[in-house]
């Protein structure tokens, strides 16, 4: 995504900072075997959960994505996610409670070498861990009459990648991290919900597997 938009919520945050939701309850010690994995990807600013897409339920709208190997699911403020110039007034408006979208990107081969500008940590949850998580992510989508995910447009990352409306209303203190926290609470992950990708992506370096770090961007990319 472009790097603007993180300055831009970056300027929010230490503006409204003092509103935010600092933490919540930590969620209970991950118990059975830890036999799945769920990945968090973290582009400096914004977060993601990424998961094998035979392993997660058809309300991920799993049939969009048919030649994908894995999902990567992010949630964000409606109008400054799916924005292609995002400025500061979309940002500041972006703070106050507003409607959400969830991005899903069907990746074809291995998380780590689509994003490979960014950090992707593995985690092992166990079955039921993994269940929850996707019951929380399921129940993120919108719905039309039908049951069906309520499709908002093509995401950032092209074809591979579709918007969808979301529950939630989105604000400086209900960020798309937080709302990444609460899924990776729902797998057993014991994390705080943090206002910034930094802050949930340290608790998270404790408890990976698998670290892959971001590639350096050359000069001028």
């Amino acid at each position: 995504m472009p790097p603007i938009r993180g300055l831009l919520i970056c300027l929010v945050a230490l503006i409204f900072a003092g509103c935010a939701t600092r933490s919540g309850p930590v969620a209970p010690a991950r118990s059975g075997p830890l036999t799945k994995s769920v990945y968090l990807i973290n582009n400096d600013w914004h977060t993601g959960i990424g998961v094998r897409k035979n392993e997660v339920p058809g309300s991920w709208s799993v049939k969009d994505f048919p030649a994908a190997d894995y999902l990567e699911a992010g949630w964000g403020n409606n109008r400054f996610y799916r924005a292609q110039k995002a400025g500061l007034v979309m940002a500041v408006r972006a703070a106050f409670p507003s409607e959400s979208a969830i991005q899903v990107v069907g990746v074809k081969g291995s998380l780590a070498s689509f994003f490979r500008y960014e950090e992707v940590l593995e985690v092992r949850v166990s079955p039921e861990g993994l269940q929850r998580l996707g019951q929380f992510v399921g129940e993120t989508f919108q719905k039309n009459g039908q049951g069906e995910a309520v499709y908002l447009g093509t995401g950032v990352y092209g074809p591979v990648s579709r918007f969808y409306g979301a529950e939630g209303r989105y604000s400086i203190g209900t960020t798309c991290n937080v709302w990444t926290a609460h899924a990776l609470q729902a797998a057993g992950i014991p994390v705080r919900p943090a206002m910034t990708a930094e802050g949930l992506t340290r608790q998270v370096r404790r408890f990976a597997v698998q670290r892959e770090h971001a590639v350096v961007v050359p000069a001028g990319r």
